[in-house]
Parts: C-alpha cells; structure tokens; sequence
C-alpha cells in the first residue's frame, strides 16, 4: 500500500508539471512570418546546340555539339508564411547571380558560341 501510495503522488505531480508546461507552450509553432536568406553554390548546364538553321533544316556545316556551362552562382532568398489552423499558406523566391560561363569553338564552320547566364530567379508557392 504504501508502494502504490507513492507512486500515485509521483504521477499526480507528474501530470501536474505536464499540464503546466503544456499551458506555457500554448498550441504549438506558429509558422506565419516572414523569412529571409542567403543562397549559393555551384552552377553546371550542359546547353545541347543542334546544327540546324534558321528555317529548321539541317546545316551541312555545323555538327551537333553539347557545351558545358559551369560557375558558381549566389544571392538572397525571401518568403512569407501564413499559418491557418494547422495548415500553412505561403510564398518563397530567390535571385542568384553568377560568373558561370560556356564557350564552343567551331573552326570547320568560323564561329565562337559563347553563353553566360548571369541571373537566376525563382518563386514558389507553399501550401500544406
């Protein structure tokens, strides 16, 4: 009896805390707000040329070829968050720059073809 009688305060001061922390938490996470960023890493295309002209036919002088475009791209990232019951509505984008770069010589044809995607943007919807 006297076992039971301890482990019963135990766990009536237990349930107690649990109520008390329980209250000082509130709800949960609120997620609405606003968030910001900063993005960066590498930058690698592989731009597929076919040797086609203007009108669509195939040019006898230029082969297809694959240039490589590579660098290393940075910028911000921003978002907003809105928090309705337990689903969250929100809205998130970035802008990168970039000194990612590609160049093909073609000598049998006299030309340079050069590429340079200097900017990057993006914005996404979050709903869940």
């Amino acid at each position: 009896m006297r076992h039971f009688l301890m482990t019963a305060v135990a766990g009536l001061g237990f349930a107690a805390a649990s109520a008390a922390t329980a209250q000082d938490m509130g709800t949960g996470y609120d997620w609405t707000g606003l968030s910001d960023g900063v993005v960066g890493g590498h930058l690698g295309l592989a731009a597929d040329v076919g040797g086609f002209r203007l009108d669509g036919t195939p040019s006898p002088i230029v082969d297809d070829f694959s240039m490589p475009i590579d660098g290393i791209a940075g910028g911000i990232a921003l978002g907003a968050n809105l928090q309705y019951e337990q689903f969250v509505f929100g809205v998130e984008g970035d802008f990168l720059v970039s000194n990612a770069e590609g160049r093909h010589a073609d000598s049998t044809a006299n030309f340079v073809l050069a590429a340079k995607p200097q900017r990057l943007a993006t914005i996404r919807g979050r709903e869940g």
